[in-house]
């Protein structure tokens, strides 16, 4: 991918964030859960005197035949000393096709942040696909990148 084509994406990605209709924000999961795999918290957003952090949750779900993960972005604000969840939002990913194996979150601005996953396809060892999605910090959900990115093999 060339730099100019990079620069369409995310220009492209960041008109669609801005007219997109508000993700559905589910429950939050609970940090204290059994079921958490892997938890991620950078990039900060601001909006007047408010602001706050993302937080990526990966939760594997595990059933007699197959387990999955899930994830879900937590927008958390400063309150006092604490961080609070305002807004979760289920992403559609990545489920039976394969388990989360790494988060990256990049601050785009200090509305939005980019979330790329790294996900290692099942029966297929060493097999990485990455998922990125745009976020805005009003909980708009945009899937710039599909998992269907080959990174190489480990």
């Amino acid at each position: 991918m060339t730099i100019r084509s990079a620069h369409r994406l995310w220009v492209f990605g960041v008109v669609a964030l801005l007219f997109a209709p508000d993700a559905n924000a589910g429950d939050c999961v609970d940090l204290s859960s059994p079921d958490i795999w892997m938890l991620k918290s950078r990039g900060t957003w601001t909006d007047g005197d408010d602001y706050g952090h993302y937080r990526v949750v990966v939760y594997r779900k595990t059933g007699r035949d197959h387990s999955q993960d899930r994830v879900q972005v937590q927008i958390t604000q400063a309150k006092e000393r604490l961080r609070v969840a305002v807004r979760c939002i289920d992403l559609d990913t990545p489920g039976l096709k394969g388990y989360v194996r790494d988060i990256r979150i990049q601050p785009v601005n200090d509305q939005a942040a980019a979330i790329e996953l790294s996900i290692e396809m099942k029966a297929m060892e060493g097999v990485i696909l990455q998922d990125v999605f745009l976020v805005a910090a009003a909980g708009r959900v945009e899937k710039i990148l599909d998992a269907s990115k080959v990174r190489g093999s480990v």
